[in-house]
């Protein structure tokens, strides 16, 4: 599974997930851009809780 995250000034907030069986997908952002400053994806194990590893990598 891959966790799609915006950052708020260091602060990573859960944007939504892409399943990675899919070849092809188109994932609607949740939340609002309001002041992010970028994004992030991570790996996650299934069924991982929606909250960010302690330093996300950049992209």
């Amino acid at each position: 599974m891959y966790q799609l995250w915006f950052d708020d000034a260091g602060t990573m907030r859960s944007a939504g997930l892409m399943n990675p069986a899919r070849s092809a997908q188109t994932v609607l952002l949740r939340g609002t851009v309001d002041d992010s400053s970028g994004m992030g994806i991570t790996v996650e194990p299934a069924g991982a809780p929606p909250t960010p590893p302690p330093r996300p990598s950049p992209c």
